[in-house]
């Protein structure tokens, strides 16, 4: 005989119409960053100021002050209370000097874990719920992520992983608070931002649906101040706003010793830069090699001067001569201009290099008439921009052109 609890497993589920539900938006403490109500990830290297930026923003809220890109927020100039769970246990000799350093005033409502009082989720997630509404808690930090878990759990394992950011998605959602887990990304070169965010997009990137990550600016390696950015490398529910530049400084609060004596302690905050460009790995890389083709092209220029007249290895010995590495002069020499076309001809003033019958030359020579003139100034890149040959090369194939 089936028991009321069998029955209940098997009753039918409520649903519910989606025309008796309303559309709502999203409310931010940070506006496309950091929203109230849902959890968002801060993955990063070690060392590339995650806790400096958390502790940031805690003093933002906390204040009532700006955000770092300027926007406002809903509790612009009265503040918010935030609840501080530093895991790592260091609040006194680390995360209180830089929440001076960030700003912090005594009397603004940051609440901090206490040191002696483990957390392990999601077994405690009531007792973190009920801590947050305790003090009304608009913004959660977790610092870090992997310290709040329970033993035995793996991040990098996407069942995990659901278990541990479902918990803290139910504090988010039962609280009203904004919910900021730092995560330590793993140390590996390979990879773009999500999978190196705990392992793989299995795991923990997988779950996300919100994450911010910070990485090195590359528009300056050789600056003694390094340059970082933040940017929002997922978002289920908004558009992503433009990365944000940063360093971090060094700087001195008013501290004691363990005697209580006054000392001056050094510590270190974020320095934002909203005006400064983001110069992305990719960006750089990129730039690097427009720059280096824009060499390869003023030097094929010069070579070719008012006219050469040679076979392809001619051309490509001028070339390495010239300053091209060998490993790039047939590159170069299949894609820059050799020959001018006659006036008149299609696509005229374009240089390609060529296969031509004329004047003795072999069927594998390449030929330039004497007269003809390369272009010179600033203005003649842009007819011989490396890029637009390509298919110019492939049209010639090996007849004579007009005029040769």
């Amino acid at each position: 005989m089936p028991t009321d609890t069998a029955d209940a497993e098997s009753a039918p589920v409520t649903l519910t119409l989606a025309s008796s539900l309303r559309v709502r938006d999203i409310s931010w403490v940070w506006h496309r960053f950091v929203a109230r109500r849902m959890v968002t990830f801060l993955d990063g290297d070690p060392g590339d100021g995650k806790t400096q930026i958390a502790i940031d923003l805690a003093v933002r809220v906390a204040g009532g002050y700006l955000m770092p890109d300027g926007t406002s927020w809903y509790g612009l100039s009265r503040g918010a209370p935030v609840v501080y769970l530093d895991l790592e246990r260091q609040v006194e000799i680390a995360t209180l000097p830089r929440l001076y350093a960030a700003g912090y005033r005594s009397g603004q409502p940051v609440h901090i874990w206490p040191e002696d009082v483990a957390l392990s989720m999601p077994n405690q997630v009531d007792k973190v719920i009920a801590t947050v509404q305790s003090v009304g808690g608009a913004l959660v930090i977790v610092d870090t992520l992997v310290r709040s878990a329970d033993e035995g759990l793996k991040l990098g394992d996407y069942q995990d992983a659901s278990r541990i950011s479902g918990a803290w998605d139910r504090v988010a959602r039962e609280t009203g608070a904004a919910v900021l887990l730092i995560n330590h990304r793993v140390k590996s070169p390979v990879g773009d931002a999500m999978s190196r965010g705990y392992g793989s997009k299995g795991g923990l990137a997988g779950v996300a649906r919100s994450m911010l990550g910070v990485s090195i600016d590359h528009g300056d390696p050789d600056a003694e101040d390094r340059r970082y950015y933040l940017e929002v490398v997922k978002a289920s529910y908004r558009k992503i706003p433009p990365k944000l530049a940063y360093r971090i400084v060094r700087t001195d609060v008013d501290g004691v010793d363990d005697a209580g004596v006054p000392v001056v302690v050094e510590t270190s905050r974020v320095d934002w830069l909203p005006d400064a460009e983001v110069v992305t790995a990719g960006l750089a890389k990129r730039r690097d090699r427009e720059a280096s083709e824009h060499r390869e092209t003023m030097i094929a220029l010069r070579v070719i001067g008012d006219g050469f007249t040679g076979t392809r290895l001619d051309l490509q010995a001028a070339l390495v001569s010239g300053g091209i590495t060998e490993a790039r002069a047939g590159a170069v020499q299949r894609r820059v201009a050799v020959a001018q076309r006659a006036s008149g001809a299609r696509n005229a003033h374009t240089w390609v290099v060529r296969d031509a019958i004329a004047s003795g030359a072999s069927s594998s020579g390449a030929r330039v008439p004497d007269g003809a003139r390369v272009p010179s100034g600033g203005d003649a890149l842009d007819a011989v921009a490396l890029g637009d040959l390509g298919p110019m090369v492939a049209d010639v194939g090996s007849r004579v052109w007009p005029g040769v």
